[in-house]
């Protein structure tokens, strides 16, 4: 069942010379056309298990902190509610685009295969930011979430310019009745697992590294879109992916993995291409110049391995997980150089993804099996579900 999903924004509103927050709260269920649909809306639980974080990428430091959560809330038997920030408290905070390890949908799945079933979406606007700490404690977990127990991690910052360090959660919410649980971060290789380590590595293409941290590898959800046939005339027929605005952008590259249709779940092996085509910039005589592409983003094209015939995948979603990386992008002097290195690289990934040990189940942790068995659905970009809190039917 797709999780439920709280949605929490802070406004300012000025009374006299006096500004104080107006909090809003809002219910609906994951996965929903609106979210957050009149018809849909649910209480929020009180007395509940809350995990604070922002948890992009759900990695297995997140995923320590949801266990040690649902330990506390089966001991107690109270409701488990894991957080979630939108945008990315980066974004404001450091004034810059930040590029996610999961789309907010994509971590919602990751919620969901997790068993989780009540998720808190903090919208990260101005005036939640400039919340003191004793505000965001008093006003927004006090009076309006009101949690029994809060889990988080040692490195968890909260309230205006970040002031506010785990120490002062436990330390302010012991004062109002509500017991914080602070857990310290776990560590691979003697250094602790964070969203922004991954994010680094995924950048650098060292895909099985990152897959390492995260406890699942890592994946893209995209729509099929037109391309320009030249692969299906000339090399190898492949589905071009047009993903959601905000997604991180892997290093450019041939990399395999599995794929699950939005019309057949069943994991597909697959080779999947990333970058921008320097070979294909050209027409197949090799002499004719193309245009090159002004767009900067690299494009996702994806072949399906086993397929015996070319599917029809246009407009359908598809689920990409990047399991390890062949070799980096390359331009070729002519296309037939391309189309027999693109064969070595299929008869590669073919003879990687064969083994027992590279099937999608072996590569996912145990806590997360259930993640396969889950339908492949649309997901929406950062901005897209911002709009969605802002345009919910009235606060519960």
């Amino acid at each position: 069942m797709p999780v439920k999903v709280a949605c929490l924004y802070v406004e300012e509103v000025s009374s006299g010379e006096d500004v104080r927050p107006r909090i809003h709260l809002y219910s609906g269920f994951a996965h929903s056309q609106s979210l957050f649909p009149e018809r849909e809306t649910h209480p929020f639980p009180q007395g509940s298990v809350l995990v604070l974080g922002v948890m992009d990428g759900v990695h297995r430091g997140h995923q320590h902190l949801i266990q040690a959560g649902r330990e506390v809330a089966r001991r107690e038997g109270r409701p488990l509610v894991v957080s979630t920030f939108v945008p990315h408290p980066g974004t404001l905070l450091q004034k810059r685009r930040h590029f996610l390890l999961t789309l907010p949908e994509e971590r919602f799945l990751l919620f969901e295969a997790l068993g989780i079933q009540y998720v808190l979406l903090f919208v990260f606007t101005e005036a939640l930011a400039r919340l003191t700490p004793h505000q965001f404690v008093d006003e927004v977990l006090g009076k309006t979430l009101a949690p029994a127990h809060i889990v988080t991690g040692e490195n968890f910052r909260f309230g205006y310019r970040a002031q506010g360090t785990a120490s002062h959660l436990k330390a302010l919410t012991r004062q109002i009745g509500i017991q914080t649980h602070v857990f310290p971060l776990v560590h691979q290789a003697d250094h602790p697992i964070s969203s922004s380590r991954v994010r680094h590595l995924i950048q650098a293409g060292a895909i099985q590294s990152a897959n390492a941290l995260l406890g699942y590898p890592w994946f893209l959800t995209g729509k099929v879109v037109q391309g320009d046939q030249i692969g299906r005339r000339y090399l190898v027929p492949t589905a071009n992916l047009h993903l959601p605005e905000g997604k991180l952008h892997l290093a450019p590259g041939i990399y395999g993995g599995w794929v699950q249709c939005q019309s057949d779940g069943s994991p597909q092996p697959a080779a999947i291409y990333v970058g921008q085509r320097p070979t294909l910039r050209q027409h197949t005589d090799g002499q004719r110049p193309v245009p090159p592409s002004t767009d900067s983003i690299p494009r996702v094209e994806v072949h399906l391995l086993d397929a015996a015939s070319e599917p029809n995948l246009y407009e359908q979603w598809l689920r990409v997980f990047i399991q390890f990386r062949v070799r980096s992008d390359e331009r070729f002097p002519t296309l037939t150089h391309l189309a027999r290195q693109i064969q070595e690289d299929l008869h590669v990934i073919r003879q990687q993804l064969s083994t027992p040990e590279a099937a999608l189940s072996r590569q996912i942790a145990p806590s997360l099996q259930a993640l396969i068995d889950l339908p492949v659905r649309p997901v929406r970009s950062e901005p897209d579900i911002v709009n969605l809190c802002f345009n919910s039917p009235a606060p519960t």
